[in-house]
């Protein structure tokens, strides 16, 4: 199967494989450079390995040609180019993520809300349609930045929530079946996409996950 795969992946792919096989010592690359009996002995490409077997885990997961359709659909709403910006496919140990990152002049959210800007709104519903078509699980996670929110009663928990499942109802009104959904979590600032700056923009944001079909 993996040869198969192989033989029908992207050429990028393909070369890298051919590369590893034709040389597997210029493949390592990285730090902690050591010499036994003249041989080099160097650190794994560790990030060059990892995008090979995520791109074969796409594959084997039925999620294959999905951020194509993604990108097709984005590009079907140019009024949006501005905002799609700031939307980014990743591909995780556990799936597919896509996340919805907020900037200093660019938002998904209403300040200080859990309701969807319109724009927003379109495009979060055009990611449904595409998740829809898939049997794959949905998982949606809500994020926010360190600042402190709201009162005892309603803090950034209660709002990575709320923006969660608003983001949720925009993926149901798109297409995607609610049987889908299987998690929606809730992080707070817990898990920052900029750690080293708490309070970055880029820490706003909400992160749709498709994981590969077991």
């Amino acid at each position: 199967f993996i040869a198969l795969w192989v033989l029908n992946a992207k050429e990028e792919v393909r070369e890298q494989v051919a590369a590893y096989f034709k040389d597997p010592v210029a493949f390592f690359e990285g730090s902690g450079v050591s010499v036994i009996e003249g041989e080099a002995q160097k650190t794994i490409n560790e990030e060059l390995l990892r995008d090979i077997i995520r791109q074969y885990m796409a594959e084997k997961g039925e999620l294959s040609g999905v951020e194509e359709a993604l990108e097709e659909s984005f590009e079907q709403m140019p009024d949006l180019a501005s905002i799609l910006e700031n939307v980014v496919i990743e591909y995780i140990d556990e799936g597919m993520r896509i996340e919805l990152i907020e900037t200093q002049d660019k938002y998904f959210f209403e300040v200080g809300t859990a309701r969807l800007k319109p724009e927003a709104y379109r495009v979060v519903s055009a990611i449904g349609k595409r998740l829809g078509e898939l049997p794959n699980r949905i998982i949606v996670e809500g994020h926010t930045d360190a600042r402190p929110y709201g009162t005892q009663r309603y803090t950034n928990y209660e709002l990575s929530a709320d923006r969660a499942n608003a983001a949720r109802r925009a993926l149901l009104d798109g297409g995607v079946k609610e049987a889908q959904i299987y998690q929606v979590r809730a992080y707070a600032d817990n898990e920052l996409r900029d750690p080293d700056d708490p309070f970055a923009s880029s820490n706003r944001r909400v992160s749709i996950i498709v994981p590969y079909l077991e």
